[in-house]
Parts: structure tokens; sequence; C-alpha cells
């Protein structure tokens, strides 16, 4: 039996397979409505993603499934992420840059993290990937991130660049 290659991705040692899962109950509440949604989305796909990985585990083929919803998750947060830059930018919020490099760090390592799976079917690292490191990354995130930039965000709106209306003559009869 031929021995599966690491896990491209870095593992942190410091969290291991006793690390929590999220818990919706202390999910951060970013206090902007289309993040909120988007961050439920993202718990919600982590928890069907977790319920495939067990099935994989107790011996049904659901391998063809778990690379469905790895690609619905990379494209959902794709979207997310632009959603979240394009408001960042007409706010002028000046660190977007360091939280857009974030988040492409973090597409990366999803990115790899579905080849990885394509290509050995490592089930133990794709179980540490998806649901110890991301949980845990998406907290921190969360808490070092996007908090603070939803709050930017509120107080901040983007200038509403209104179309300009022509005067027209009035052609009502009096």
């Amino acid at each position: 039996m031929k021995k599966a290659t690491p896990f491209p991705v870095p593992v942190d040692k410091s969290i291991t397979s006793n690390t929590p899962h999220i818990d919706e109950d202390i999910l951060p509440q970013v206090g902007q409505e289309f993040m909120q949604l988007e961050h439920d989305a993202i718990i919600h796909r982590l928890k069907h993603l977790e319920t495939l990985i067990v099935r994989q585990e107790a011996g049904e083929s659901v391998a063809l499934q778990i690379i469905n919803d790895i690609d619905e998750m990379l494209e959902h947060t794709r979207s997310h992420f632009l959603r979240e830059e394009d408001n960042m930018k007409s706010c002028q919020y000046l660190p977007h840059k360091a939280h857009k490099a974030e988040h492409d760090r973090f597409l990366v390592e999803l990115n790899a993290a579905r080849e990885q799976w394509i290509n050995t079917q490592n089930l133990a690292a794709l179980k540490l990937y998806f649901l110890v490191q991301v949980p845990t990354w998406f907290m921190q995130h969360l808490n070092a991130m996007d908090l603070v930039t939803a709050r930017f965000l509120a107080n901040h709106k983007p200038e509403v660049k209104t179309p300009k209306i022509s005067k027209r003559k009035n052609n009502s009869i009096d």
C-alpha cells in the first residue's frame, strides 16, 4: 500500500485533533449583515463537510461528494472575500491589503487541500485541515480581522454616487 504524502499546507503544531470545532453559540457577530450571513454559510458548509468525512471514515464512498463540497466552499469563499474586499476598498479601509493578503493565503491553502485530497485521498489529513485547522483559522480571522473591518465599514459607509438626472421641460398641460 502506497503511503500518502504529507499534506502540503502548513500544520500548526499547537492545533490538535482535540481542538473543538466551531460552536455557533460563540461565533462572533460582526455587525455587518452581508458578512454575518456568509460566515453562517461557511459554518454550515464545514458541518456538511464534517458529515461527509464521518461517512467516508465509516466506509461509505463519498469522495466525489467531498470534492464537490470543497469546490462549493472555494466558490463561496472567493465570492465572500471579494465582497469584503470591495467594501474595504470603497470605504478606503487602510489595512485592506493585509486583510486581502490573508484571504489570498487562505485560498491557496484551500486549493492545496483540495488537490491533496484528489491526489491521495488522505482522510486523516483532510480531517485535520477541514475540521481543526480551518475552524481555528476562521475564528482567529473573525476575531482579529473581520470584527475590526465590520466596525470600520459600519462607521464609514461608502459615498453613494447618485445618477445624474437630466432636466426635462415640463410637458404637462395645465
